[in-house]
C-alpha cells in the first residue's frame, strides 16, 4: 500500500502524515465512530481518507482499492454538495491569497499542496455546486477550476455547469470585482500527474482568464453538450 501512495500516487510521508491518509485492513472487525457497519465493510482492503468540515470534524470517509486497473473511490454516506476535501486545511490560506483553486479529486488535492499551492479545494465531483461556490465566496473572489478532463467529457461538462451556476447567482456579471479563471489540461491527463511531471510553475502557466461572455454563454453550452453525449449513447 505503501509503495502505491509512495511511487504511483505521487504522495510524500509528510503527506501521508498529515492528511491522514490509512488502511483499512481486509480482516478489520472494528468500527470507526457512528457510522453504519455496513458502509465499512465497503473500505476494506482499500487505503483511506477522511473528509473534514470547514472547521475539522471528520464528517466522512472516502476509500480507493491501491491497484492502478481499479477506478473510482467509494465514499460513506455525508452531504458531498456542502463540504470541499482539504477546506480546513485551505481556507486561511485561501483568504490570505483572495483565490481558491478548485479541484475535483483528493489526490489533486494532497499534491498540489506538496508542492506548495496550499490555497486549494477538491470538488470530490465534476460539479462544484451553488452551495459550496457560495462557501468559497465567503473567503475570496478570485476561482480557479481545473477539473479532470476524460474521454467521456464529464469533466468539461461540471466546469460548464459550475461556470453556469457561478453565473447565475452575479459572478462574472459587470460590473464586477469577481475574476474566474480555468486551466485545461490534455485529455487523459490528471492534475497531480501532470505537476508531478511538469512542475508547478508550467502548470500554472496553463490558467486562462474567462470572460463575461463565456460564463454567461456556459450554460448554453452545456446543453450542447449534453446533447451530444447523449447521442453518443443512443448510437
Amino acid at each position: 500500500m505503501m509503495e502505491y501512495l509512495l511511487e504511483l500516487r505521487h504522495m510524500t510521508p509528510n503527506s501521508i502524515r498529515d492528511f491522514q491518509v490509512g488502511y483499512f485492513p481486509q480482516n478489520a472487525r472494528y468500527r470507526l465512530g457512528p457510522s453504519d457497519p455496513a458502509e465499512l465493510i465497503q473500505l476494506k482492503g482499500r487505503f483511506v481518507v477522511p473528509i473534514f468540515s470547514e472547521f475539522g470534524k471528520i464528517v466522512g470517509i472516502a476509500g480507493r482499492i491501491p491497484n492502478p486497473s481499479e477506478k473510482g473511490w467509494w465514499n460513506t454516506k455525508f452531504k458531498k454538495g456542502s463540504h470541499l476535501y482539504g477546506f480546513n486545511f485551505a481556507r486561511k490560506r485561501i483568504f490570505e491569497e483572495n483565490k481558491a483553486y478548485v479541484f475535483e479529486g483528493y489526490m489533486d488535492r494532497i499534491v498540489m499542496a506538496q508542492h506548495g499551492l496550499d490555497n486549494c479545494v477538491a470538488a470530490m465531483s465534476t460539479n462544484l455546486g451553488i452551495r459550496r461556490i457560495g462557501l468559497l465566496a465567503r473567503y475570496c473572489n478570485r476561482f480557479c477550476l481545473c477539473f479532470d478532463t476524460d474521454h467521456n467529457e464529464a469533466g468539461f461538462a461540471g466546469m460548464l455547469r459550475t461556470l453556469a451556476d457561478m453565473y447565475s447567482v452575479g459572478i462574472g456579471v459587470s460590473p464586477s470585482n469577481w475574476e474566474v479563471t480555468a486551466i485545461m489540461l490534455p485529455v487523459g491527463v490528471d492534475p497531480d500527474d501532470y505537476v508531478h511531471e511538469h512542475g508547478m510553475e508550467a502548470f500554472l502557466a496553463l490558467e486562462k482568464p474567462l470572460s463575461e461572455n463565456q460564463l454567461k454563454e456556459s450554460g448554453r453550452a452545456l446543453k450542447e453538450l449534453e446533447f451530444r453525449l447523449k447521442q453518443k449513447r443512443k448510437a
